[in-house]
């Protein structure tokens, strides 16, 4: 888990064209993502070694430009190099984009990279233990430990004009596009940057140091799930913003807020704070018997130091403006706008532009944003309508239900199990001959939850809000939790929110 040498001189600087107030894009690779690095984005990674002739060194971190086909420079138009990364054909993912595949040796540590720790955040438990992936996305059988990634340093870095530099044609005064370095805004992605999970992002401007998000990452136990907190002072940030309720998002929160020296103000919608207790807990249940990194005890002291906020509503703390948008998703989601010295940024966090059942799609803000961190996980993914999905969808249980089987629907507890009960219940409402086959859901979490879905039904869309005036639709007519005794050495798996 190696780090860049200090005094590493800094390369690969780019200016992309035409990006609006003279915002200057300079990412900060890593010497060992590239090679020792797992869940490695190959798209992003592409994208900025494109802007570099072949064997010319880009950003640091990143090996010499191989030769390519297409933007790449001559190679033809597989490109095929030593080492076992080929590029086959590509479509929708634009000039520069690369699907890599790896096969090889396994991989040793970078030159000059350094050597691992032996132990702490990075290797978890065993640290001596870690090995080095193959190229194949295979490793040798070991001990569990956290994942080899390197910590996400410098994840880019911004050059800002502030508003009081610019002028009516949006170009700044003086001479030249030399910009103070007290413009330079830093974000840190502590967590995510380079997977799914753990999301945590700080941003560092103005002497003002914030932290959007406090998540843990599900394929890890403990410490290895955490975000990579031990390279930041933890007791110079001034907030902390939660935009939902999913632990890759707010897992951590219990953690950091009665663990850390965190001294800052943290922030949420009321959906998401009455949520979070209950996913917190429920967490701590279906994780019995691993390291555990807090207690009943540290949830319920954390929902003290946990403030909240309603959508729109404008708050600041210490000369930091912020306020939030409806990001759809699940209820309570929120995109936080933050402005420091007149200099917006934009967290989407997880976000859904798709209107569902019982969820607005997300805000596009009213005010523009000077800076966007944005979620892109089905970034390249494109999706069915939803009344084709939901068609296919009823016809299926239909069937098996009327050849006499018995339909098992896995789905997260919280959000897609109340948007597939809404569906379940209005379709067995207008189909009479439905209604002689009962529905179950199996979830302590989830009929814990039904009491916060059915309070906040304001804050969802005018769908549900026009039933609500007849009836709540979250009191179902067709659906009732199940009620049945199960042993207690299966009622975790049986009760899970997974």
């Amino acid at each position: 888990m190696s780090r860049p040498q200090q005094g590493q001189p800094e390369r690969g600087l780019f200016r992309p064209r035409g990006m609006p107030n003279q915002i200057q894009s300079r990412m900060q690779g890593n010497a060992s993502q590239f090679p020792g690095g797992q869940n490695v984005n190959m798209m992003a990674m592409n994208a900025a070694r494109s802007r570099f002739p072949p064997g010319v060194r880009g950003p640091p971190g990143f090996p010499p430009q191989p030769n390519f086909g297409g933007n790449y420079g001559p190679g033809g138009p597989r490109g095929d190099f030593a080492g076992g990364f080929s590029r086959p054909p590509m479509r929708g993912f634009g000039p520069g984009s690369v699907n890599m595949s790896m096969r090889g040796p396994p991989m040793g540590p970078p030159p000059g990279a350094g050597p691992r720790p032996d132990s702490g955040m990075f290797s978890g438990p065993g640290g001596n233990n870690m090995t080095y992936p193959m190229q194949g996305g295979t490793s040798p059988a070991g001990p569990r430990v956290a994942p080899v990634r390197p910590y996400q340093r410098g994840g880019g870095q911004v050059q800002v004009t502030p508003p009081t530099a610019r002028t009516k044609g949006g170009k700044r005064e003086g001479k030249g596009r030399n910009v103070d370095e007290e413009d330079i805004l830093s974000v840190r992605p502590l967590g995510a940057g380079q997977e799914v999970g753990r999301s945590c992002i700080l941003l560092d401007f103005k002497g003002k140091k914030i932290l959007l998000d406090m998540g843990i990452h599900p394929a890890f136990n403990g410490h290895a799930s955490l975000p990579y907190l031990d390279h930041i002072n933890v007791d110079e940030i001034e907030l902390l913003l939660i935009t939902h309720f999913h632990l890759d998002h707010c897992g951590a929160l219990p953690f950091f807020l009665m663990k850390t020296k965190f001294k800052g103000r943290t922030f949420m919608t009321h959906a998401t704070k009455a949520i979070y207790r209950w996913m917190l807990s429920d967490f701590l249940r279906v994780s019995q018997g691993q390291e555990q990194l807090f207690t009943e005890a540290d949830i319920e002291k954390s929902m003290d130091k946990i403030e909240t906020l309603d959508f729109h509503e404008e708050k600041e703390v210490g000369g930091v403006r912020f306020w939030c948008y409806t990001a759809g998703h699940v209820l309570g989601a929120a995109m936080f706008m933050i402005e420091i010295a007149g200099v917006r940024i934009l967290y989407t966090g997880d976000f859904s532009k798709e209107e569902d059942r019982h969820l607005c799609a997300a805000e596009i803000p009213s005010v523009r944003a000077d800076v966007v961190i944005m979620e892109a996980t089905y970034g390249i993914h494109v999706h069915e309508d939803r009344e084709t999905r939901e068609h296919r969808f009823l016809q299926q249980v239909r069937s098996v239900l009327m050849r006499g089987g018995k339909c098992l629907i896995p789905a997260f507890a919280l959000g897609r199990a109340q948007e597939i009960q809404l569906i379940l219940d209005e379709y067995w409402a207008m189909h009479p001959e439905m209604q002689e086959y009962p529905i179950y859901y199996a979830s302590v979490l989830a009929k814990k939850c039904m009491a916060v879905y059915q309070t906040y039904t304001g804050a969802m869309n005018d769908r549900i809000k026009k039933k609500i005036a007849v009836h709540n639709p979250f009191n179902f007519k067709f659906i009732q939790p199940i009620r049945v005794n199960v042993p207690a050495r299966l009622r975790m798996n049986f009760d899970s929110s997974r």
